[in-house]
C-alpha cells in the first residue's frame, strides 16, 4: 500500500460486539448481515475520506487525515447501523475506537505505539460506543462527549483519559469501559517508560502464569521495583479480585509484614486467619516489595500461601525467600554493549533520562561517551538515572571523568564487594557529594523516619527551617514528594537511604533517634484530647500516615526500657488504634512496656496508661478487668495529684461497674468524675457524665426513660464539634427504639452514627454502628439481610480485636436473634457470607437498607 498519509493521523478501529454468539444464532444468515454490517463501515471511511487498512474478520483498521473527519464519520456509522433492518436476533452492535498520534511507516502499513493504543480505546469500549482519545477530541472540534476518566489500558504503562462521542438518537448509556483498572487496585501511576526490559518482563508474566510466588531478586537500584510493578499492571486484567501493591521498605519488623498486607487489603487486623476469612472470592495478586529486611518473615508469607489459596505474590528482594513453592528471577543490570551498532538497553534509559533534564540532549552527538559511561556505571538503573540527572550541567564525558578522575567514588569500600555494588555507590555518593551541607543533613535527618516525614516532622528533628532545601532535593530526585492523608509527605529513595544511613556517626545517628522518638512522644500527647473533638478526622489520618513513625518511636522506646515515654504514648494515642481497627495492636503494645517492670512508679504517663489498659478491656466486653485497671489508675492519679486523670479514671470506672450491674458502686464513681470535673470546669467531662447518667438510667428504669436524656448527651456531643461520643452516644437511642418496636426509627439513627463515624474515619464505632442496624433488620424480619451484616459485623470486631457492647440493655445481639429466628443452619450460612465482605461493603449494604 502507498501513499499512505504521514505525520499526525487518527486510527480507526472498530469489531461487532458478541460476533461469536451472533454467528450461532444466525447460522448460514451471518454472512449477510457481515457483508452488510462491512458495506456501511467502508461506506463510512469513504464518505469522509477515512482509507481503510485492513480487515480481518468484523474488524476494520482505517486512518484519517484530520480528527473531525474520523468523528463525523464514526458517528455517521453508528446511526446507520442503528437505523439498517437487520434479520430477527441479528441486530449489529459495533464499538469504535479513535486516537490521533504520529504516522510511523513500517513497510506497507502503520506501526508503533499509537497504533496499539488506538486498538487498546476500541477493545475498551461495548457495542454502539464510540470512544476516543484525549488528542481526537481536543483535535476534533465541535462535538459533544462524555467524559470517562483516566484508565489504564491492556499492554499499555500509561493511563490514557478517554471520552465517549454523544451522537443524537442514540442511546448514550453504557457499563464501564473494560479498561484493566476495571479491576481494583492500588498501583501507582509510574511517569516514565520502562525501557530495555521487554524479555524480563515477558518472562515475569509467563512465571505469573505458573507459579503462586515469584519472587524478583537482584542488587539494590537494579530496579526490581520498576519491573515489578509493571508486570503487575500488565497482568492485572487476569486477576479479577484485584492487584494490591504492598510496599515494605519502612517495615523492619518482620511481624508487621502480614499486618501491612492486610492495610492494603482493607482487612482491619493484620493475622494470617483474619486475611484468610476476609478476602472473600476472586484470584489477587500481591506485590510484596523491598521483603529483604524483613525476609524472616518468609515463613508466615508461606503460610498465607497455603491459608489462601487464591492469591499469587509477586515479590522483590535482595534474597530469595527460601519457601518451597518460590520461582526466583534474578534481575540483571541492562546491558552495556550491543552487537551491530545498535543502542544497548543502559544507553537507551540514560538517553531517555537525560533528554527528560535537557531537551536538547542527543545520544547521537555523545554516544560514545554514553557507551563509556553506562559501562563504567555495569548498567545499574539506579546509577543510570542519577548520571543522568546531571546533564543539564556536564556533558557524559564529564560525568565519567569527575568520576574516575581525582575522585575516590570508583573504589570500594570492602576488597570483596561486587564491582556492581561498589558503581551503585559510587553514583549515589557523587549525587551526594554535589550538596550544600544543610542538604545533607536534611537527608540525614529523613533517613531516620520510617514511611516518609511532614515538613513539621524533618523541621522539629533537624532544629531549622529546611523547605527551600527541601524543595531543592525534591527538585534534585534525592527526595520523593508525596501526599499523604493530612499532608505532603517526604522520603528518600531507598538505596540513598541506605548510603545516608551508613555515613552517620554513631552518636549522631543515636541523636537523631532520640529527636525523632521525641518529637512522636510530643505529637501523641498533643493528639490526646484531639481524638474525640472536631478535628478527630485529620488526626485519626495524620496519626495513621505516621502509623510506622510512631511503631519505630515505641520499639525504641521499648528496647530502652523507657516505661513513662512509652505509657505517655500509649495512653494519649489509643483511642487512634481503636478507631483505625487496631484495638489489638494498642493492646499489644501495652502488655510489652508492663511486663518491663512488676511496679512501674506513679506517674501521669502510668495513669494513662492503665486507663488505656481499662478501655481496651472495655472495648472487648471485660468490664471486669476493665474496672481493675480504672481502680489501678485512679490510685496512681492521687498520688500524683492530677484531678483531671482521677476524673478521667473514675468515669471509666463508673462505665464498667454500669456495665457489669453494680449499679450504686457506678453511681459512686460517677458522682466522684463529676464533683472533679466541676472544680476544673470541664465542660466535656460534664457532658460524658450527663450521657452516663442516662446510661444510668436505662439501667433502673429501662432504656425507653433514658432517650430524652441521651438525645440531649448527642445534641451537645455535636454542637461541640464531638463526631465520635455523639455516634457512640447515638447507638443507645438505637438500641431503645429496637426494644421500642420502632426499627425503622432503629435503622435510621444507627445509619446516622454510621455517618458520623464515616465522616472522621472511625473504623471501630463504624463496625458498631452495622451490629445495630443488623440487629434493627432482624427484629424487624429483614433476616437474610440481618443475618448477613450480623456476620460482617462480628468479623470486623474480630479483625479489630473489639466485642460486642449492647450498652448494658436487656438486648440479644443480631447474631442470637437470627439463629432463633432462621434456625441454626440457616443463619450460620447467612453470616458465613457476610463474614466475607469487608466492612466497606457491610457499610454500603446497610446504608441502603
Amino acid at each position: 500500500m502507498t501513499g499512505l498519509p504521514t505525520g499526525t493521523v487518527t486510527y480507526f478501529f472498530s469489531d461487532i460486539e458478541g460476533s461469536t454468539k451472533l454467528l450461532q444464532r444466525l447460522g448460514r444468515d451471518y454472512r449477510h448481515v457481515l457483508d452488510r454490517h462491512g458495506a456501511i463501515i467502508r461506506s463510512g471511511l469513504t464518505d469522509r475520506g477515512g482509507i481503510e487498512l485492513s480487515t480481518e474478520g468484523d474488524s476494520f483498521f482505517g486512518v484519517f487525515v484530520t480528527a473531525p473527519e474520523a468523528v463525523d464519520a464514526a458517528a455517521t456509522i453508528q446511526q446507520d447501523l442503528a437505523e439498517a433492518d437487520w434479520p430477527d436476533g441479528g441486530a449489529v452492535r459495533v464499538r469504535i475506537g479513535l486516537h490521533t498520534g504520529r504516522a510511523e511507516l513500517g513497510g506497507a502499513n502503520y506501526v508503533g505505539l499509537d497504533v496499539h493504543r488506538a486498538a487498546r480505546i476500541a477493545a475498551a469500549g461495548h457495542g454502539g460506543q464510540v470512544v476516543v482519545s484525549e488528542a481526537t477530541r481536543v483535535l476534533a472540534g465541535d462535538h459533544a462527549y462524555l467524559d470517562l476518566g483516566s484508565h489504564r489500558l491492556k499492554d499499555l504503562e500509561q493511563p490514557e483519559h478517554l471520552y465517549q462521542l454523544l451522537i443524537e438518537g442514540l442511546p448514550s448509556a453504557f457499563p464501564p469501559l473494560r479498561a484493566v483498572d476495571a479491576h481494583p487496585n492500588n498501583l501507582p501511576t509510574i511517569a516514565t517508560q520502562l525501557l530495555g526490559r521487554q524479555g524480563e518482563l515477558a518472562e515475569i508474566r509467563r512465571l505469573l502464569v505458573e507459579h503462586r510466588l515469584v519472587t524478583v531478586v537482584g542488587l539494590g537500584g537494579v530496579g526490581k521495583t520498576r519491573l515489578a510493578i509493571q508486570a503487575a499492571a500488565d497482568v492485572l486484567g487476569d486477576f479479577e479480585g484485584g492487584v494490591f501493591l504492598v510496599p515494605l521498605a519502612a517495615v523492619a519488623d518482620p511481624s508487621l509484614v502480614v499486618p501491612a498486607i492486610a492495610a492494603e487489603l482493607g482487612i482491619d487486623d493484620g493475622t494470617v486467619g483474619s486475611i484468610a476469612e476476609g478476602m472473600g472470592s476472586g484470584r489477587r495478586l500481591l506485590l510484596l516489595d523491598n521483603l529483604e529486611q524483613v525476609i524472616r518473615a518468609a515463613p508466615t508469607i508461606g503460610e498465607l500461601l497455603g491459608a489462601v489459596p487464591s492469591i499469587t505474590i509477586l515479590a522483590t528482594s535482595q534474597v530469595p525467600l527460601r519457601i518451597t513453592s518460590e520461582r526466583v528471577f534474578l534481575l540483571e543490570p541492562l546491558g552495556v554493549g550491543e552487537a551491530d551498532n545498535r543502542v544497548s538497553p543502559a544507553a537507551e534509559l540514560f538517553a531517555a533520562r537525560a533528554a527528560a533534564v535537557d531537551p536538547g540532549f542527543s545520544l547521537e552527538q555523545h554516544a560514545d561517551e554514553v557507551a563509556r559511561l553506562v559501562a563504567a556505571l555495569d548498567g545499574l538503573p539506579l546509577a543510570l538515572e542519577l548520571a543522568a540527572a546531571r546533564v543539564n550541567v556536564l556533558t557524559p564525558g564529564q560525568i565519567l571523568e569527575r568520576m574516575g578522575a581525582g575522585s575516590d567514588l570508583l573504589v570500594a569500600r570492602a576488597a570483596d564487594a561486587p564491582q556492581r555494588h561498589r558503581s551503585l555507590q559510587d553514583a549515589i555518593a557523587w549525587s551526594h557529594d554535589l550538596l550544600t551541607t544543610d542538604q545533607r543533613e536534611i537527608l540525614r535527618a529523613l533517613a531516620i523516619f520510617a514511611g516518609g516525614a511532614t515538613l513539621g516532622a524533618v523541621e522539629a528533628v533537624t532544629g531549622r527551617d529546611v523547605i527551600d532545601h527541601l524543595a531543592e532535593l525534591v527538585d534534585r530526585s534525592l527526595v520523593r514528594s508525596r501526599t499523604g492523608v493530612s499532608s505532603k509527605r517526604f522520603d528518600l529513595l531507598d538505596s540513598l537511604r541506605a548510603f545516608v544511613t551508613d555515613q552517620l556517626e554513631p552518636s549522631e545517628a543515636v541523636e537523631l533517634r532520640e529527636l525523632h522518638t521525641g518529637y512522636f512522644v510530643r505529637l501523641a500527647s498533643s493528639a490526646s484530647d484531639q481524638l474525640t473533638g472536631e478535628r478527630v478526622a485529620w488526626w485519626l489520618a495524620a496519626l495513621g500516615d505516621d502509623h510506622e513513625n510512631l511503631q519505630a518511636a515505641l520499639g525504641r522506646l521499648l528496647a530502652a526500657g523507657d516505661t513513662d515515654r512509652g505509657f505517655e504514648m500509649l495512653g494519649s494515642t489509643w483511642r487512634y488504634f481503636q478507631g483505625t481497627g487496631r484495638l489489638g495492636e494498642v493492646a499489644l503494645w501495652l502488655e510489652r512496656f508492663f511486663q518491663l517492670g512488676d511496679h512501674p512508679p506513679p506517674s501521669p504517663a502510668l495513669a494513662k496508661a492503665l486507663m488505656a489498659r481499662g478501655a481496651v478491656a472495655y472495648w472487648r466486653s471485660d468490664f471486669d478487668d476493665a474496672a481493675d485497671e480504672y481502680r489501678a489508675a485512679i490510685a496512681v492519679a492521687e498520688s500524683v495529684g492530677d484531678p483531671k486523670l482521677r476524673a478521667d479514671a473514675y468515669f471509666g470506672l463508673a462505665t464498667s461497674l454500669g456495665n457489669r450491674g453494680e449499679l450504686e458502686g457506678s453511681q459512686t464513681a460517677l458522682d466522684a468524675a463529676r464533683r472533679l470535673y466541676e472544680d476544673l470546669g470541664d465542660t466535656s467531662g460534664l457532658a460524658g457524665v450527663a450521657a452516663a447518667e442516662a446510661f444510668y438510667v436505662s439501667y433502673v428504669e429501662g432504656a425507653l426513660a433514658a432517650v430524652e436524656p441521651w438525645s440531649r448527651a448527642v445534641a451537645f456531643w455535636e454542637a461541640s464539634g464531638q463526631p465520635t461520643l455523639a455516634a457512640q452516644t447515638n447507638l443507645a437511642i438505637a438500641g431503645a427504639a429496637v426494644l421500642d418496636g420502632n426499627y425503622e426509627e432503629a435503622k435510621r439513627i444507627a445509619r446516622h452514627s454510621l455517618d458520623l463515624a464515616e465522616q472522621v474515619g472511625d473504623r471501630f464505632v463504624a463496625a458498631w454502628a452495622v451490629e445495630w442496624v443488623a440487629t434493627a433488620l432482624v427484629a424487624a424480619g429483614e433476616l437474610d439481610t440481618g443475618a448477613l451484616l450480623a456476620g460482617a459485623a462480628a468479623a470486623a470486631r474480630e479483625r479489630m480485636g473489639g466485642g460486642w457492647t449492647p450498652l448494658s440493655m436487656d438486648i440479644e445481639d443480631a447474631a442470637t436473634r437470627a439463629t432463633a429466628a432462621m434456625g441454626a443452619v440457616e443463619a450460620q450460612a447467612a453470616m458465613a457470607r457476610g463474614a466475607d465482605l469487608t466492612l466497606d461493603q457491610a457499610i454500603e449494604i446497610a446504608r441502603g437498607t
